[in-house]
């Protein structure tokens, strides 16, 4: 007979923890959630990915982009050509912001919780300056390094999952921005193309959005013109 017992683990919250906990509560309690999904055809990215990393398009540094940089570059681009999106809502009225800041969420090591930090003028960062801006913020948001004055100012937020195999995210909007992006990762799919099945390498992404701020239809303008850039990555 087995007569192991197993006890409950009570794990108090972090600091860090607790204040995530204080502002998803007050996210999900106080702003309607609304919804927007796309799977994005990403053949024409993946090739002007591999054609830059190969020292292309003007690579002539050796940098090496990621995925998450290109999606980064076209959310910020998507941002400009659909403004109602980077904005935030406060006391009753929508903000309408002059620069795109876009801040990319990173899980702390040892699962203690994220930091966010935002990149300001996210739209007109080369891709090698972001790549170079985003690896160093990252490592330092993962060792809890990163500055306060570095998760300020941000007009809108991309929560990628996409390295842990994970095909979407729905996210919680951070006030009192009114989008979030959640974007999962790359995978080969069937897809149909006139009346053939062919496979393609796609990506799913889902916009959560403050339907007081935005409305549906101005969510969807907002992930086709994103999509709209990943088919012409030159644009990047």
């Amino acid at each position: 007979m087995d007569t192991t017992t197993s006890e409950v683990t009570r794990v108090a919250l972090s600091p860090i923890r607790k204040a995530i906990a204080e502002r998803m509560v007050l996210s999900k309690t106080t702003i309607p959630h609304a919804y927007v999904m796309m799977d994005i055809d990403m053949t024409a990215a993946l090739a002007f990915r591999a054609e830059f990393n190969a020292g292309g398009h003007g690579n002539s540094d050796g940098a090496k982009i990621s995925v998450n940089d290109l999606v980064v570059k076209a959310v910020a681009l998507a941002l400009r050509r659909v403004p109602a999106v980077n904005a935030t809502f406060e006391d009753g009225a929508v903000l309408l912001q002059p620069n795109v800041n876009v801040g990319v969420v990173v899980a702390i090591d040892g699962d203690e919780g994220i930091l966010v930090p935002v990149f300001p003028d996210t739209d007109t960062l080369p891709l090698a300056s972001l790549n170079a801006l985003v690896r160093e913020k990252a490592e330092l948001a993962r060792k809890k390094r990163l500055r306060a004055r570095d998760s300020m100012g941000g007009t809108f937020t991309i929560s990628n999952v996409g390295m842990f195999g994970a095909t979407y995210l729905v996210a919680v909007v951070q006030p009192p921005q009114v989008g979030i992006l959640g974007v999962g990762a790359v995978t080969k799919v069937p897809v149909v193309v006139g009346d053939a099945v062919t496979v393609k390498s796609v990506m799913g992404v889902a916009l959560s959005f403050d339907h007081r701020a935005v409305d549906g239809a101005v969510a969807a303008k907002f992930v086709a013109a994103m999509n709209a850039v990943l088919q012409e990555p030159a644009l990047l």
